[in-house]
């Protein structure tokens, strides 16, 4: 699951930048990674890319830009790299223009279609990339975002008749002139799988993946709304309403249709009987035990002492939740910050460097808790079963015998230790 967000903005001295960030706070949860901003103009079209939110967020800032496209990525095909952001650009001598896509949705078909674009077509995959394995074994891999996005500018320039994908897509991109450099037109759309919504304020058009207001609407059903983003650039005096423009059109995407697969059964025989225990008279065979044993750092099972992984999962169980908890608490202060305008925003920047250091801070604790417990993985031996068994005996314990007073303080201590790491700090913490 991925985010998108177009903006088009109606006056040039819009503040597009903060428009789109507060869309992104919206729908934030649809994707931590990746993050990609186009920012559209009447001169050019700007890229940036990044891998973790206060970069991207930072950037979206400080854009004003009279049109925006930001993407912000959950990883899935691929890991989270600038390599695999979006957008994705498409170019090729076959097309007419260059393109960039944003996209969300997966495919199930993408390693067949990378075989025809790159051999029978001549494409180059740009986000095409080795992984290694923890044994050194390497195999390529690709965003499966790159194969859709060779299919749609393909069908856009009508060199295919539908968009052979098996799978869901929405989509926000632009196709910029390969001389000029310049954005040429603007396109979304969907097909069944995903939804992208569009609602048009005073400020400007927006489309993004959830829009929270009553009076959008969501983008048809194998649709795409162009809008020719050069000529609307450069118009004198802005429109009172973009939908209605003759800029904007709409058309219709032929989507490939999946085959579905009917089982066939055989037709019942006469002689047929039924098979389950409780229905036939027929005995049931017990099969015998299957003793094989499997050894590795996963299972604390060798061939004299079992570890059952139960009993690490009861420690991870009450340790993980903690950091997960912190980790969401902290980043949720952050856009909480941000949405009130609680920083200072001549000096922007730098207070966001120092909420990302003190969240550091107040995590490293948890982590390090959580790096012991993982250290288990690779305890061998009587003597340290013995020591881990120990360990979570007294957790448990611990656990079992406080009260409601002692569980109080105890989340106090580990507050008022929180607050000495800040207090550390050379700057004085800001919440």
């Amino acid at each position: 699951m991925c985010g998108l967000i177009g903006f088009i903005a109606k006056q040039n001295n819009t503040r597009t930048g903060e428009l789109v960030s507060q869309q992104h706070q919206d729908q934030f949860d649809r994707g931590k990674e990746g993050f990609g901003l186009i920012e559209i103009t009447k001169k050019n079209v700007s890229i940036k890319k990044s891998t973790e939110p206060i970069k991207a967020t930072i950037e979206l800032l400080n854009s004003d830009a009279p049109a925006i496209i930001f993407h912000h990525r959950k990883s899935t095909s691929t890991t989270n790299t600038i390599k695999q952001a979006h957008p994705i650009k498409i170019t090729h001598k076959e097309l007419k223009y260059d393109y960039f896509i944003t996209h969300n949705g997966t495919l199930r078909n993408e390693d067949d279609l990378f075989t025809e674009h790159t051999k029978k077509l001549g494409y180059k995959y740009s986000t095409l990339e080795k992984s290694y394995n923890k044994y050194g074994y390497s195999t390529e891999k690709f965003n499966d975002s790159e194969a859709f996005a060779i299919e749609l500018v393909r069908n856009i320039e009508k060199l295919e008749k539908e968009i052979k994908i098996e799978g869901s897509a929405a989509w926000i991109g632009i196709a910029v002139s390969k001389t000029t450099g310049k954005a040429k037109k603007m396109f979304w759309g969907r097909n069944d799988g995903r939804t992208l919504d569009i609602i048009e304020t005073k400020e400007g058009l927006l489309i993004a993946s959830d829009i929270l207001n009553n009076d959008a609407y969501t983008v048809g059903q194998y649709s795409m709304e162009e809008i020719n983003i050069e000529k609307y650039l450069n118009r004198k005096t802005p429109p009172k309403n973009i939908i209605d423009t003759k800029l904007l059109t709409t058309t219709f995407i032929n989507f490939y249709e999946e085959p579905k697969e009917i089982p066939s059964l055989p037709p019942p025989s006469k002689n047929d009987t039924p098979t389950h225990p409780a229905l036939s008279n027929k005995t049931s065979t017990n099969l015998p035990e299957d003793d094989r044993k499997v050894e590795n750092a996963y299972t604390f099972e060798d061939e004299q002492n079992p570890f059952p992984m139960s009993e690490i999962e009861k420690v991870f169980d009450k340790k993980v939740p903690r950091v997960q908890r912190d980790m969401e608490a902290d980043i949720s202060m952050f856009f909480n910050l941000l949405a009130n305008n609680d920083f200072d925003k001549d000096n922007l920047e730098y207070e966001m460097e120092l909420t990302i250091d003190q969240i550091r801070i107040i995590l490293q604790k948890s982590i390090e808790n959580v790096d012991q417990i993982k250290e288990g993985f690779q305890l061998r031996g009587e003597t340290s079963r013995k020591k881990l068994e120990k360990d979570i005996q007294k957790d448990e314990n611990a656990t079992r015998y406080k009260t409601d007073e002692e569980l109080e303080e105890e989340e106090q201590e580990e507050e008022e230790y929180e607050e000495s790491l800040l207090d550390a700090l050379p700057v004085k913490a800001i919440y």
